[in-house]
């Protein structure tokens, strides 16, 4: 079996994009926190989580029970949001300012992983990178009992980077939509 990736168009051409892999990587390593959205039977569920990642796999860990729990168990795909957010864009003309921003989109199915060992090695890349200092005792396989890992295995992205230009807008604010 091939693995298909996409890099997923935009609709706004002014914002910078680069759609490559280096990019999106360029943000899971720089980013602190995801938010996973899925589809929860008759409305959406978005959660804030910590993520490290493996190539063109993220790992997210949670507890056996709860919300998210429940929901992945229904779902074949999720959507990932990484946004590292870098102050606001100053302008003269207000309905120019905006934000300063990279922001990553990702898509793929979610699988847990099963496997105590590969388990073991996963959850010592999200201590080393939300533990850096290493204050801990060695991670042992019963430690992660209570911890269930899914991998999710990335089959589309979006990249976004909104940055300050070097020529400020001039003019007015431009008109669109209806009025009503």
């Amino acid at each position: 079996m091939t693995d298909i990736l996409y890099a997923v168009p935009s609709k706004h051409a002014s914002r910078k994009r680069n759609d490559t892999w280096e990019a999106a990587e360029e943000i899971l390593e720089e980013g602190q926190y995801c938010t996973m959205g899925l589809w929860a039977g008759n409305h959406p569920y978005v959660t804030p989580m910590n993520f490290v990642h493996k190539k063109k796999t993220l790992y997210f860990h949670s507890s056996w029970q709860g919300k998210k729990m429940e929901h992945l168990r229904k779902v074949d795909v999720v959507c990932i949001n990484i946004c590292i957010y870098n102050g606001v864009i100053i302008n003269k003309v207000p309905c120019f300012q905006t934000s300063a921003y990279k922001s990553l989109t990702l898509f793929g199915k979610p699988r847990l992983v099963e496997d105590d060992e590969y388990k073991k090695e996963v959850m010592q890349l999200v201590l080393d990178k939300y533990s850096p200092e290493g204050d801990y005792r060695p991670l042992e396989v019963n430690d992660l009992l209570g911890v269930a890992l899914f991998a999710v295995d990335l089959t589309e992205w979006s990249v976004k980077i909104s940055e300050p230009t070097d020529k400020p807008a001039e003019g007015g604010c431009p008109v669109t939509g209806s009025g009503s």
